[in-house]
């Protein structure tokens, strides 16, 4: 980017992910999907970046290769402007991720998925991250996404407030409320991250999640991840993550647990490689289901 102007860094990012079920048997399937390919611009408004507008716009993924393609295939991920009025203050107005809980680049992971923080759950709003050693406090006030449906957009606030216990040991906890027209959503949450010798780390959350539909009964349930990555030799890291999820945190409905064992692998800059297993597992008091496994290798490109 070196013949750019300094006020303007544009850039592309793939993923893709190629995933096969049941591997090993007769039943085995293998697709191929592309997760995201998208357009990113900033643009800088002065060369300290305390001014500085955002934006991503690009293929909706979760559609199939070989299969119809979705009406609308192209969306915004995010546009948004950023304003650093003091060295501790951020501020941002647009569409972005909801502050909450730990983000990992797993969008289908249950904590992502059943709080309502995956792929394509940016909200418009207003967010605020001020910063006071040790500690990190994060406030977002949102309408939900603007090209909603307005009875379906989910309006509310969140917060993420987290504290440096020792280098390379942050924790912390969230919180977030927001409702539309057909149920209210309450989301709390505690985590931390560690990172230890070199090139090792590990991730944990734990939380709640309760849905309470403005016609029906409410559900309260729980839901949890571990993320710990090893370093093998440069470039090459053994992953592994654990979820477990319960929609009612009751025995009325099954404990739901998926762990995932692989590699991450940088062979070279801005490319990503990832190659795993993931086995996922249903029990509940009258029955417990055979195991789902699939083996998967993702790409990402960040140019």
């Amino acid at each position: 980017m070196g013949y750019l102007p300094w006020w303007i860094r544009p850039g592309l990012k793939y993923r893709g992910l190629w995933f096969q079920t049941n591997p090993g048997s007769r039943s085995a399937v293998s697709k191929t999907m592309t997760m995201n390919a998208d357009l990113n611009l900033a643009i800088q408004f002065d060369q300290n970046q305390k001014y500085t507008l955002v934006t991503s716009y690009g293929y909706n993924g979760n559609t199939l290769v070989g299969t119809a393609e979705p009406l609308s295939p192209w969306i915004s991920r995010e546009h948004y402007f950023r304003v650093q009025p003091r060295e501790d203050l951020l501020i941002y107005f647009g569409l972005l991720d909801k502050a909450y809980g730990l983000r990992i680049v797993d969008h289908t992971a249950f904590s992502r998925k059943f709080v309502g923080i995956a792929q394509n759950d940016q909200t418009h709003g207003i967010m605020a991250v001020y910063s006071s050693d040790p500690w990190e406090y994060t406030t977002h006030v949102f309408a939900g996404n603007l090209s909603q449906e307005e009875s379906l957009r989910q309006k509310g606030i969140s917060f993420i407030i987290e504290k440096d216990i020792k280098k390379m040991l942050r924790t912390g906890g969230s919180g977030m409320y927001s409702q539309n027209d057909y149920v209210a959503w309450t989301r709390g949450a505690i985590h931390s991250k560690y990172g230890f010798s070199k090139g090792n780390s590990l991730l944990a959350e734990a939380g709640m999640i309760k849905n309470a539909p403005k016609s029906g009964t409410a559900t309260s349930g729980l839901y949890g991840l571990l993320e710990t990555m090893s370093l093998i030799e440069r470039g090459i890291h053994f992953l592994s993550q654990f979820e477990y999820y319960n929609e009612t945190a009751s025995t009325k409905s099954p404990d739901r647990t998926r762990w995932s064992l692989g590699f991450l692998m940088f062979p070279a800059p801005r490319w990503e490689v990832r190659a795993n297993v993931v086995n996922g597992r249903s029990i509940s008091d009258g029955a417990v289901t055979n195991d789902q496994w699939s083996a998967q290798f993702q790409l990402h490109l960040s140019i």
